[in-house]
């Protein structure tokens, strides 16, 4: 028999996450010990006999973890959530499922409070990020009291390698908007492997050929060679960037609200046949595809994924796709899917989306913090 308890960590407060009310959460308390080690109080601690037990008492506490929509997920965990299990021979098992952190340029719709959140996770995320570090390398002592989080996991991190064990999962992303993102987060995760020799031959040798075909084409066509160097993103460039990806998580959460939200469980699997019908919709209306391109549309985003799946990077590459096809910008795409489908939008947004249209009528709502989700500026 195993035993489980669950809590997660919002900022300086806990939250028991197998409370049964699910209305008001039970605030518990971290305290320390005697022994020096941090321990949750008032927390609900369950017994799990079976494999299915435990899978239930999981998704339970997974169920009640605090989310909300960002610029890049539209159910970003705004939480760390510990689940803990100790077992029958006194040991215990970790798991912790982090908390989605934000750039700069993605809390530029946020308001006060969420930029005090989102400031709060990132800080905790780089004090993991330093204890992983200390302990990966075996250098310096890791800085466990920098955060609550690392309060909690003080004994992972100070204990020696013989008796304890880390891993470290690093979730990245398929599309090419994430690259820099991607590339981030592979970088911090070779840092935390320690001291090892990474092998640098096969790199040198595409360096060196690399340099070879540069040089032979500057001599031959240097006005080409200057043309095709890579350009630096800007500040402005990465931050219409975000806005876009924001549009389009605000835009993939909505659709998936009118198509029956969290209330209909097979959503997800008819998402294809839902977007193609909303989207035939909006060609009766706007002219911008016809009917017979729409499913060919959709194969060539499941040929480029490699996967039938229908989520948000699917419609990511869809929507980029469409808006090629119909030789606009993403965020014109957006602001006209929202005109045509009913969706909210402010009038400004509404008159540029629909010219010449005069039927349709502007949508407020105060989901967005007051502010229109297509341009996301104060209504």
């Amino acid at each position: 028999v195993l035993k489980l308890n669950a809590y997660e960590l919002m900022g300086k407060k806990c939250f028991d996450l197998l409370s049964e009310d699910t209305i008001m959460k039970k605030e518990v308390f971290l305290r320390i010990g005697e022994d020096g080690n941090t321990h949750v109080c008032g927390n609900k601690e369950c017994s799990v006999a079976t494999k299915s037990e435990l899978q239930q008492m999981l998704q339970l506490a997974s169920d009640n973890r605090e989310t909300s929509a960002t610029g890049t997920n539209t159910t970003s965990s705004r939480s760390h959530a510990v689940y803990h299990v100790l077992l029958p021979n006194g040991g215990s098992f970790m798991m912790i499922d982090l908390a989605g952190n934000e750039s700069n340029a993605e809390t530029l719709s946020h308001d006060k409070e969420q930029m005090a959140e989102a400031a709060e996770i990132n800080a905790s995320l780089m004090a993991v990020n330093s204890c992983l570090r200390a302990r990966a390398t075996g250098t310096g002592h890791a800085p466990y009291r920098d955060s609550t989080l690392t309060r909690v996991l003080r004994d992972a991190f100070t204990t020696s390698v013989e008796s304890s064990s880390i891993a470290m999962l690093a979730c990245v992303s398929p599309a090419c908007s994430h690259l820099e993102r991607t590339s981030s987060t592979l970088k911090n995760a070779v840092k935390l492997l320690g001291d090892i020799t990474l092998p640098t031959a096969a790199e040198e040798e595409v360096q060196a050929r690399c340099l070879q075909t540069w040089v032979t084409a500057k001599r031959t066509d240097p006005a080409a060679v200057t043309a095709s160097k890579p350009r630096k993103i800007t500040s402005k460039e990465r931050k219409a960037q975000a806005m876009r990806s924001m549009a389009l998580a605000q835009l993939f959460a909505d659709l998936k609200a009118s198509w029956g939200g969290e209330e209909a469980s097979s959503w997800d699997n008819q998402g294809w046949t839902m977007l193609e019908l909303d989207v035939k919709r909006l060609q009766r209306e706007s002219a911008l595809i016809s009917d017979t391109e729409v499913p060919a549309l959709c194969d060539r985003v499941k040929q480029q994924l490699q996967s039938d799946e229908f989520n948000f990077a699917a419609f990511n590459s869809f929507c980029a796709l469409l808006a090629n096809h119909a030789g606009m910008r993403v965020s014109a795409l957006v602001r006209m899917v929202r005109a045509h489908l009913g969706l909210p939008l402010c009038l400004n947004c509404l008159q540029n989306a629909t010219t010449g249209i005069k039927v349709l009528v502007a949508v407020k709502t105060d989901t967005y913090n007051g502010k229109c989700p297509g341009c996301f500026k104060p209504y």
